[in-house]
């Protein structure tokens, strides 16, 4: 699955026949539900992930070193 940045993500819900599932831009999608607020729901737990996830990888990436003059 490729990288996207948080606002990058486009959720949408769709309905097949009795279900209602959520799909992002990004490819990801969730389980098929009867209520189309649990589909609202996975789609916003979806988000939260990503903003989760690319928050970590922030966190996680180091600093650049610092040059230290000779003394």
């Amino acid at each position: 699955m490729p990288e996207f940045g948080a606002e990058e993500h486009e959720t949408t819900t769709m309905e097949t026949g009795a279900f209602c599932l959520a799909r992002c831009s990004c490819g990801w999608s969730g389980p098929a539900r009867r209520a189309r607020s649990r589909a609202r729901t996975d789609a916003d737990g979806h988000h939260t992930q990503v903003r989760e996830s690319i928050a970590l990888r922030e966190f996680n990436t180091p600093s650049p070193p610092t040059h230290c003059p000779d003394h």
